[in-house]
């Protein structure tokens, strides 16, 4: 074990396009001004782009 370092069970969330986990979120207790940090692996033959939320 490293002194302050927190492990952490990551959601990996997936569908038939690949799959996206968020390795940081604003709502983590350890994070307390940050916005998300996230690993997304797309399939072969599929395109995934930026989209908006209106609420997050």
């Amino acid at each position: 074990m490293i002194a302050g370092v927190v492990l952490k069970d990551l959601t990996v969330h997936k569908d038939e396009r690949g799959a996206l986990f968020e390795i940081l979120r604003s709502d983590y207790p350890e994070f307390k001004a940050f916005g998300q940090t996230y690993i997304t692996v797309c399939k072969p033959g599929w395109v995934k782009g930026w989209h908006y939320h209106l609420k997050q």
